[in-house]
Order: C-alpha cells, then sequence, then structure tokens
C-alpha cells in the first residue's frame, strides 16, 4: 500500500511500473484484515498509549498485528512504529535499511523458495 501511494507513481511509469513489479515478486497472498487482526490492531494502538509511546497510526497497526496474528517477518523501514510494537509482541522485524546483511539473506532465502535466481 505505501509503496504504490506517492505521488511519482502518477508522474513516472517506470516508477510505477518497477514498483508493481516488485510488489508482484514479492508478495506470497494478500491477507485480508479479519476481525482477530483488527483486535490486535486495537491492542497494540491501546497499550502503546497506555505506555506512554507513539501510537502507530491505524495502518501501521494492521500491519504490524496482521505479523502477529500470522507470524510472519516484518520487512519495513519504519522503525518508528515497529521497533516498540515488535519488542512488546515477539514479531519479527527487519528493516532492509539498517540490516542489510540479513536483508540480503532474506531475499536469498525468498528466491530459493520461489525457484527463481
Amino acid at each position: 500500500m505505501e509503496l504504490m501511494s506517492h505521488f511519482e507513481i502518477d508522474t513516472d511509469p517506470e516508477i510505477k511500473e518497477g514498483r508493481e513489479e516488485y510488489i508482484n515478486l514479492m508478495t506470497d497472498e494478500i491477507i485480508q484484515i479479519d476481525e482477530r487482526i483488527a483486535m490486535k490492531a486495537g491492542e497494540i494502538r491501546r497499550k502503546a498509549k497506555l505506555a506512554g509511546r507513539k501510537v502507530p497510526k491505524g495502518p501501521d497497526a494492521l500491519i504490524a498485528a496482521t505479523a502477529i496474528i500470522h507470524n510472519l517477518e516484518l520487512v519495513s523501514n519504519n522503525d518508528g512504529d515497529f521497533v516498540w510494537a515488535s519488542s512488546q509482541f515477539g514479531f519479527k522485524l527487519t528493516n532492509p535499511i539498517k540490516d542489510n546483511v540479513v536483508y540480503k539473506v532474506f531475499q536469498e532465502t525468498y528466491k530459493k523458495s520461489k525457484g527463481l535466481k
């Protein structure tokens, strides 16, 4: 969602095409938001507020909740919203900008699982 929300998508067809290709490559499936995810997102926001932390916006809370409910690794450069949630709720968070080596391993593992080079 975030990759496709920047204005460059409408002004530069190459950027739009590149991001669409990236999303298609990295997406195994689209996970629908269900009651469990929605409830967990509310819990994340509530606990952040109670802890005196920055409360993640709804979409970021939903992303974190999806990672928690489905036991997924979350790959994001959004440390501001996800580092605290990861430490409190126990999901794996990889920042591809800061954890370049870890991200390369992630990419290679993903490509092997898809039979890609």
